[in-house]
């Protein structure tokens, strides 16, 4: 999966959820939070697609 491995992904939600969290502890207007909740759901259905692009990347490459 040209280099782009699970832990990398891991670590890049993590980092954005923190910053995340720090601008929402700063700034806790409802819009706001509300944009919070958007942009996690947002990036958690995107973690959920590379993992299962990677899990059929993988099965793939085990099938060969």
């Amino acid at each position: 999966m040209n280099g782009f491995s699970h832990q990398t992904l891991n670590h890049f939600v993590n980092m954005q959820h923190s910053v995340l969290k720090c601008a929402a502890l700063r700034q806790p207007s409802e819009d706001f939070q509300q944009h919070v909740r958007e942009c996690e759901q947002a990036q958690f259905e995107l973690m959920q697609k590379w993992v299962r692009r990677y899990q059929d990347a993988k099965e793939t490459s085990i099938k060969r």
